[in-house]
């Protein structure tokens, strides 16, 4: 699968990179290994769908675009834990 479109929009190497950082970090948070490795794309946007719901939107946000502010860490985004 390939090219562009709604789902896959704003996925790039950084976000990848981000997602890997984030899930060494989280352990306990779904992260889309799987999916974004066969670029399952659907699989990985309902998972930060389901991210969102069960933990906010804040790492949902940094993934996709949101830069850390000067002297944050991938510690400092808030996230709602159960």
């Amino acid at each position: 699968m390939s090219g562009k479109n709604k789902i896959t929009e704003g996925w790039n190497e950084t976000s990848l990179i981000k997602v890997k950082k984030s899930s060494e970090e989280y352990p306990e948070m779904p992260f889309p290994d799987d999916a974004l490795e066969t670029e399952n794309w659907y699989e990985v946007s309902e998972t930060f769908q389901d991210m969102k719901l069960k933990y906010g939107k804040n790492m949902s946000d940094f993934i996709r675009g949101t830069e850390l502010d000067e002297g944050e860490t991938i510690e400092d985004i808030e996230i709602e834990k159960e």
